[in-house]
């Protein structure tokens, strides 16, 4: 009975760390959060887990950046400021049935950036400038 359980528990286990991180507010898994900063500045974050790719991670901020825009009325986001960091975590574990030690390390991403809403597109183009409907068309997420 004990063995069943603990299967049972490994199972759900492998089930919750074999999923890389949704799109959807910051929980367990990871996710975003925004803060508002004045009415039309924004510091948006995404946070993934070990199972999220560093390009994953970046465009679900975009995504939410360009979300919050459209949510808020406006037709661009300027990004003033975006970082993207790495993160690794190793550890290891005695095994007493085998008595070994196994290692392993995890490596979690997450970007942030502040962003500036627009109602129109500036004259003077500029990289950092994005259509926050066009993003969202051209990045759906599932």
């Amino acid at each position: 009975m004990k063995l069943i359980s603990q299967s049972i528990i490994l199972l759900l286990l492998s089930i919750v760390i074999g999923c890389s991180t949704p799109y959807a507010k910051d929980g367990f898994m990871g996710g975003f959060t925004e803060t508002k900063l004045d009415s039309v500045t924004y510091r948006v974050a995404f946070r993934g887990n070990g199972m999220t790719s560093r390009e994953t991670v970046v465009k679900y901020m975009l995504y939410r950046c360009a979300e919050l825009t459209t949510e808020a009325g406006y037709k661009y986001f300027e990004i003033s400021f975006e970082g993207a960091n790495t993160n690794t975590n190793a550890s290891q574990v005695y095994d007493v049935n085998t008595n070994s030690t196994r290692s392993s390390v995890i490596v979690k991403h997450d970007a942030e950036a502040t962003i500036v809403l627009l109602k129109e597109k500036p004259e003077k183009i500029k990289e950092n400038i994005y259509n926050a409907k066009q993003y969202m068309s051209v990045n759906k997420i599932n």
